[in-house]
């Protein structure tokens, strides 16, 4: 009932955060990676502004799930963040991604 459609929002919203944070953060290492080879300054591209923007809409979502879930639940969803680093690190910033990562 309203209770756990609270739960299901703050879980949700929990997960979003994550990756709105991890693309976020991926968003900004492309654009310090670009200001490395153009000798731009990062905080000239539109992408960097872009990454920030959206670790800005992560966050405060992340607290709000906060309103509608106990902190005990919404801690267990911290590794969720982890592997949305390691997707996004692996297909969008063409890292090296190992097996003991995958395990770790």
């Amino acid at each position: 009932s309203r209770v756990k459609m609270g739960v299901v929002f703050a879980i949700s919203s929990q997960v979003i955060a994550s990756g709105c944070t991890a693309f976020g953060y991926a968003i900004q290492k492309q654009a310090h990676d670009l200001a490395k080879e153009s000798g731009v300054s990062v905080v000239k591209q539109c992408r960097w502004y872009f990454g920030l923007l959206t670790m800005f809409f992560g966050l405060p979502l992340s607290y709000v799930s906060l309103v509608f879930a106990d902190q005990t639940l919404l801690s267990t969803l911290a590794p969720v963040s982890i592997i949305f680093s390691l997707m996004i690190g692996k297909y969008m910033l063409k890292e090296d991604v190992y097996l003991k990562h995958y395990v770790s």
